[in-house]
């Protein structure tokens, strides 16, 4: 459910300077990761960054520990 929606009238404008991009993950180099396999569809978040800032949040991936916890 909605509770505000707001019409944007450079909307188009800016999602025409988005540019999407396809690959591969690396899977067998970040098999911990379980990332997905074969052709992938996105936009490079340091772009999209510059055209949406709003959709961007930057996050820290947690240390890796070993089965005691160091």
């Amino acid at each position: 459910a909605q509770d505000e929606r707001t019409s944007h009238r450079r909307g188009l404008e800016r999602i025409m300077q988005l540019r999407p991009s396809s690959y591969a993950y690396r899977t067998e180099e970040f098999q911990y990761m379980h990332l997905a396999e074969g052709q992938q569809y996105g936009l490079v978040a340091q772009e999209l960054e510059e055209v949406f800032p709003e959709l961007v949040r930057q996050v820290q991936r947690p240390a890796d520990l070993d089965s005691t916890g160091n």
